[in-house]
């Protein structure tokens, strides 16, 4: 995998973007590229499977965030546009992505990293502000409480 952190975000940022209608044309053609062997799913399969993930990750490109990467995957995934999307054979193979990565990507990772943040009472990143972030990236997710 030659994305880094920043790729990351980027992608998933502009998903988010890309789903904000209920329904329609773009969210159907979004679903359709997500939901593309060769080009959706590998990208997908590479975020879920990244081997490196942390509360802290600030802007290292070789750690994952998990509050400005994986939050923003999982919102994707339960949004609306996605979950009532008619086109089941995409829908399919993106959830299966994440269903085949089960044990590894939510029990190992993002648990772990839910219980981090709840210890915390924070979604801080003590790396990088939320400030500094979006200064970098406007579209940059920033999750709050």
């Amino acid at each position: 995998n030659d994305w880094e952190q920043k790729d990351a975000r980027i992608f998933i940022s502009s998903a988010l973007v890309a789903t904000d209608h209920q329904a329609g044309y773009e969210v159907e053609e979004f679903v359709t590229e997500l939901g593309n062997p060769e080009r959706g799913l590998n990208r997908l399969r590479d975020i879920v499977n990244f081997p490196s993930l942390s509360c802290d990750a600030g802007l290292n490109p070789r750690i994952y965030s998990f509050q400005h990467v994986i939050l923003p995957l999982l919102g994707l995934l339960t949004r609306t546009a996605i979950t009532e999307c008619i086109l089941e054979k995409y829908i399919h193979a993106i959830y299966m992505v994440v269903y085949n990565s089960l044990d590894s990507f939510l029990a190992n990772n993002v648990i772990k990293m839910l219980e981090t943040l709840v210890q915390r009472n924070s979604f801080a990143d003590n790396q990088v502000s939320a400030e500094e972030l979006l200064r970098r990236e406007r579209y940059a997710f920033i999750p709050t409480s």
